[in-house]
C-alpha cells in the first residue's frame, strides 16, 4: 500500500519535474510487482513483518546505506523511466530508443560494480551484510529456509521457527542437492560411507525428515532398487558389470550387462527399460557391420536385450 501511495510523498514544489509527477499520480511498481518486491525483501531479511507492521532490519539498513547515493535507488530515476514508458506506449517514443537507453543504464550500473563490492565488504564487516540464498521451503512455517556456514535453517530461526539441519551430519557432508531433495520431503541415499572402525565395511544410509527433523536408517535392498524385475516383480539392483535382480538366491536369472556391443546402459535407461519396456534410442552400438543407434527392449525368453523394431 505505501508503494502505491509513495506519490503523496512528493512534495507539490517538485512537481515541475514530469517524472515526479508520474510517481505523484501511480506510485512506485504496479499492481502486479509490489507482492513479489516485499516477498523478495522479506526473504533477504532486508525487512520483518510482524502483525502486519513492517519492521526495517539491520541488514536493510546496512543495504540502504549501500545503494543511498546510487542511481538504481532514485526516486526520480524510477519515475523517469515509468514516464518514457508511457511515452512509448503512446507511441510519443520510438521502442528501439527506449531499450538502447535502457541498455546504457544497465551498462552504467555494471561499472559501478567494483565500487559496490567494496561498500559491501565494509558494512559486512560492520553488521553482517550478506546475500541470502534461498534452498528451499521450510517443512514447519513454509517460509523460505536459507544457508549458513554449518547450518540450513528457517528465515525464521530464533525467531518464530526453529527448524535447522546441521549440513555435517554423523561424519557426512550433506550436498546442497541432497538438502534440497530433503526439504522436498524426499529420501536420499548416502552410499559408500567409511566406517568408525577399520574391520568394518563401508555401508549406506538413508536421510529422510521424519517429523521436522533429520532421520538416518542404514539402507536396504529396496532402497537401492531402480525398477521393478520383469520377471518376478523384486527389486533390480545395480552391480558393478550388470544390473539384475535382489531375488537371485531365490533363483531369479534377471539379468542384463551394463556394457552391451560396447556401449554403456547407463542407470536412466535401464529405468526407462524396466518401467516403460524400451530405453529411449541409443547411439553408437557396434555390431559385424558397423556401428548403428538403436533403442533396446528385454527378452525374457533369452533373457537378454532385444533391439526395437522402429
Amino acid at each position: 500500500k505505501l508503494m502505491e501511495t509513495a506519490g503523496k510523498f512528493v512534495e507539490d514544489d517538485s512537481l515541475e519535474d514530469d517524472a515526479l509527477t508520474l510517481i505523484k499520480e501511480k506510485g512506485i511498481g504496479t499492481p502486479a510487482t509490489r507482492t513479489n518486491i516485499v516477498q523478495s525483501i522479506v526473504q533477504r531479511e532486508y525487512i520483518t513483518i510482524e502483525k502486519n507492521l513492517v519492521y526495517l532490519t539491520s541488514k536493510g539498513r546496512s543495504f540502504m546505506e549501500m545503494v543511498y547515493n546510487h542511481p538504481v535507488a532514485s526516486v526520480e530515476l524510477t519515475g523517469e523511466f515509468e514516464m518514457k514508458l508511457s511515452q512509448v506506449e503512446k507511441g510519443i517514443l520510438p521502442y528501439d530508443s527506449f531499450i538502447k537507453e535502457f541498455k546504457t543504464f544497465t551498462h552504467s550500473i555494471m561499472d559501478t560494480k567494483d565500487e559496490l563490492l567494496t561498500n559491501i565488504k565494509n558494512l559486512s564487516q560492520q553488521t553482517g551484510f550478506q546475500n541470502v540464498d534461498e534452498v528451499g521451503s521450510c517443512p514447519v512455517c513454509k517460509s523460505s529456509v536459507i544457508e549458513s556456514a554449518k547450518t540450513v535453517h528457517c528465515i525464521n530461526n530464533k525467531k518464530s521457527c526453529d527448524f535447522m539441519i546441521w549440513k555435517e551430519f554423523r561424519g557426512i557432508t550433506i550436498k546442497p542437492r541432497q538438502i534440497k531433495a530433503l526439504l522436498a520431503g524426499k529420501t536420499v541415499l548416502i552410499e559408500s560411507i567409511p566406517p568408525k572402525q577399520a574391520d568394518k565395511k563401508p555401508y549406506d544410509m538413508i536421510l529422510q525428515l521424519k517429523e521436522n527433523k533429520l532421520d538416518a536408517r542404514f539402507a536396504t535392498i529396496d532402497d537401492h532398487s531402480i525398477g521393478q524385475c520383469p520377471k518376478c516383480r523384486a527389486s533390480v539392483i545395480e552391480n558393478e558389470k550388470f544390473y539384475g535382480c535382489s531375488n537371485w538366491k531365490s533363483g531369479c536369472s534377471f539379468r542384463l550387462n551394463k556394457v552391451f556391443l560396447q556401449q554403456s546402459i547407463s542407470v536412466t535407461q535401464m529405468k526407462k527399460l524396466l518401467k516403460n519396456g524400451k530405453t529411449d534410442v541409443i547411439k553408437g552400438f557396434v555390431g559385424s557391420k558397423g556401428s548403428f543407434d538403436t533403442a533396446l527392449a528385454y527378452d525374457p525368453v533369452n533373457n537378454r536385450y532385444t533391439f526395437l523394431k522402429n
